[in-house]
């Protein structure tokens, strides 16, 4: 069984796949990191999106730096109901996620832009969101035993 400390939506998503895959008799395995990076930078993007900005601060670590500013307690909020109106206003969809360790991001794409680098560790996760206007790179950290979003760009 796989146990989650998240918050209920992302429980949620777990819980129901979990139940699809018992129900179907397919064999359980526990969600790798990356799949459970996926599903909060999924479920962070989607906050913002629909204006659950809870939610969205609630996925974030304290601080968080948003393109190179540090962000802390309101500022978060501030800062992700400004992401949320941006979103709405542009009917922003998200096609595709992909995550990678932050070693095979550099591989693939390069180093990191410095507003972001120094929220980048060898724990990281990278995420990368193909939005239908523009992309999004979500940097993901393991913290009390869940992902949290530490750092994003544009």
């Amino acid at each position: 069984m796989v146990s989650c400390r998240a918050k209920p939506g992302l429980a949620l998503a777990l819980t129901f796949g979990c139940a699809y895959l018992l129900s179907s008799g397919t064999a359980l395995s526990a969600p790798s990191k990356t799949e459970l990076a996926k599903l909060v930078t999924q479920r962070f993007i989607d906050a913002i999106i629909t204006g659950d900005i809870e939610e969205a601060a609630a996925l974030c670590a304290r601080p968080i730096n948003f393109d190179g500013e540090e962000a802390l307690g309101g500022n978060v909020r501030d800062t992700l109901q400004a992401m949320h109106r941006r979103a709405r206003t542009q009917r922003i969809v998200v096609k595709r996620v992909i995550v990678l360790s932050a070693k095979e991001a550099v591989k693939r794409f390069g180093k990191p832009p410095a507003r972001i680098a120094q929220s980048i560790t060898r724990h990281s996760l990278i995420a990368f969101a193909r939005l239908n206007r523009l992309g999004l790179v979500v940097v993901l950290e393991p913290r009390s035993g869940f992902y949290r979003v530490v750092a994003l760009s544009d």
